[in-house]
């Protein structure tokens, strides 16, 4: 892995672009006759969708719970909107915290669960005032339905989430990510 240039080795925002270059490298390889390291890059984008997908999943019940949280406070309890998309986003991170640790992320070994979840709720809370900065630029700033800017906000802090968690929180596999310098 050695010999792939530095481009190849982007932070995770820069992974698709990286790839995609990494992949015509590849190709070029083979034209020239050099062995390419290609195939360790697919195993590794496919353990990459794999976990992505398993946190769409989890990502969906825990937006069920917030959102559906949020319509039930606002619409039948009177609560406020702000505030009921703070407790239903509240509910969703407990639920997302034991999902996600369970089945999306490798605890980090040394690092205790305690502190795991610790550095979860702080990206949390980094997440929430995301979320709430977006509901209420949409919502009272543009005059957008929140129905609609929840939707919006929701896929905001989503990637936002994937990343940072990802970054802060998750072992993986080392043999698969460390190349590619995912984190």
């Amino acid at each position: 892995m050695a010999d792939l240039p530095p481009w190849c080795k982007g932070e995770f925002g820069n992974f698709f672009i990286s790839w995609a270059r990494c992949l015509a490298k590849g190709a070029a390889d083979a034209e020239n006759g050099r062995v390419s390291s290609i195939p360790h890059e697919k195993r590794a984008m496919k353990k990459l969708l794999q976990q992505l997908m398993k946190f769409g999943v989890v990502g969906v019940v825990a937006f069920l719970i917030d959102y559906g949280l949020m319509v039930i406070l606002t619409e039948l309890a009177g609560v406020e909107y702000l505030l009921s998309a703070t407790i239903s986003f509240t509910a969703s991170v407990v639920f997302n915290y034991l999902a996600s640790m369970r089945y999306v992320f490798t605890h980090k070994e040394g690092m205790s669960r305690r502190r795991e979840f610790v550095i979860f709720v702080v990206l949390s809370v980094i997440g929430l005032l995301i979320n709430d900065a977006l509901m209420f630029v949409g919502t009272t700033l543009l005059g957008i339905s929140y129905l609609i800017t929840k939707i919006a906000a929701t896929a905001v802090v989503m990637v936002y989430n994937f990343v940072t968690r990802k970054k802060f929180l998750d072992a993986g596999d080392t043999a698969a990510i460390e190349p590619l310098e995912l984190l």
